[in-house]
């Protein structure tokens, strides 16, 4: 058992990373008035792995861990070197962030699962949802500021990039992370009574997200939060009585003509301003629709071209992936598709691997949950998930979301409740 210091400093560690990920604002200050270590979550992400090794090695033992840190090591330091000589720059960048970040996450949740300091989770949980409620509305003051701040850090110069992040918006990382966050509000604001929350304030913040995903104008992000958060209000029991009624809906939106959705969209279009993105894309999808599918008219058409692309590059070899193929197509404008650029780039051999890590996190973790919360859990997961078929998934902040914050409150309630009440209810 790790005594009482060893426990304060991963709770330290694990806050300071917490703050750095999902409070940009804070790393930007720390950064220019302390010390540029401070405000970099990779920095602690660094120290954190050394203490698991040093104090905690048997966190690193747990099975699902070996298996991230095989996988990382394996694809990272040997295939990437052998097999995947060739893959190019900017998915070896996306990836070696992606795995370290996963692998981070994992150990993460682990640790305190296995130290079954259950009371310090709950209260990192809810210190991390302030750092989201605070950058979330710095995204909205960003965004008011400069609607297209998201898609144009891009395009800056590292001076330009510093000046923007001293406003304190979150990015596409944290635009996703929201994503998975708005079933778990629509669960515990039907079980306010379980946590110290009243039900105006978990509204609040879910309102309060819920801009910020709007205001920061990714679009597929949009709509799969609305979606998450409409199935999440069925609640599980009825969403199950509703099933017919869900079928007979879906089955009218294809029946439904063309031209009347062509003209929901620019009727929609004009909520928003010329300026912004979400404008853009819902004239472009109408656009799209009246030109009876042509690709090569609309930007939409354009990203529908990615699959194909994708698929293409997939056939020239489906076990061991595209860059063992000598090909000279150019699969990059599909990078943005998460999970078939995993399968064109790694081929079956590197997919399905990496498509375990999630399968088993799920697994091991619902395994801990009741019934309830369980349904909102896979909404949550089913979200992220969902977005990577249309958006890469990238960031510190998401993979954090997803392996970490997201089951993690599933302990919430020990803010409010004894262990042995919680047990005894569960």
């Amino acid at each position: 058992m790790l005594n009482i210091k060893s426990k304060n400093l991963f709770l330290f560690i694990a806050f300071m990373i917490v703050m750095t990920t999902f409070f940009p604002l804070f790393s930007t200050y720390a950064s220019i008035y302390v010390g540029h270590n401070l405000g970099v979550n990779r920095a602690w992400a660094i120290l954190w792995i050394m203490a698991v090794m040093v104090l905690s090695p048997h966190v690193l033992a747990n099975r699902f861990m070996l298996y991230v840190i095989l996988f990382w090591i394996i694809v990272v330091y040997l295939l990437w070197n052998s097999l995947w000589i060739d893959l190019n720059e900017w998915n070896r960048y996306m990836d070696r962030n992606s795995f370290f970040s996963i692998m981070l996450s994992v150990s993460l949740f682990t640790y305190f699962r296995i130290s079954g300091a259950y009371n310090e989770l709950a209260i990192l949980i809810k210190w991390a949802l302030i750092f989201i409620a605070i950058t979330a509305i710095m995204s909205v003051y960003t965004a008011t500021i400069n609607p297209m701040y998201v898609r144009e850090s891009f395009l800056l110069t590292k001076a330009e990039s510093f000046a923007l992040s001293k406003l304190g918006g979150g990015g596409y990382g944290f635009s996703g992370a929201l994503v998975c966050l708005f079933p778990l509000i629509v669960y515990y604001y039907r079980r306010s009574d379980n946590i110290p929350f009243s039900k105006p304030l978990i509204l609040l913040f879910g309102v309060l997200c819920l801009t910020a995903v709007i205001k920061i104008q990714v679009f597929a992000n949009i709509i799969i939060s609305v979606f998450g958060i409409i199935f999440s209000l069925f609640g599980s029991e009825r969403l199950r009585k509703s099933l017919v009624y869900l079928i007979v809906f879906f089955g009218l939106i294809i029946l439904i003509p063309k031209n009347i959705y062509s003209d929901i969209l620019i009727t929609s279009s004009r909520y928003f301003t010329r300026s912004q993105s979400v404008n853009y894309k819902l004239i472009d999808m109408s656009l799209f629709l009246q030109s009876e599918g042509k690709r090569d008219e609309t930007s939409t058409g354009g990203r529908l071209d990615r699959y194909p692309l994708l698929w293409e590059g997939f056939r020239s070899n489906p076990i061991t992936g595209y860059y063992n193929t000598g090909s000279t197509l150019d699969i990059s404008p599909g990078g943005h598709l998460f999970w078939m650029n995993k399968l064109t780039t790694y081929g079956i051999v590197g997919f399905i691997p990496f498509i375990l890590i999630f399968y088993f996190h799920i697994r091991l973790t619902v395994k801990q949950f009741d019934q309830e919360f369980t349904f909102y859990y896979l909404l949550s997961m089913f979200s992220a998930i969902l977005l990577g078929f249309f958006k890469t998934l990238d960031g510190m902040d998401f993979w954090i979301m997803f392996f970490f914050i997201i089951p993690s409150m599933y302990y919430l309630p020990f803010l409010k409740k004894s262990t042995s009440e919680i047990i005894a209810q569960r």
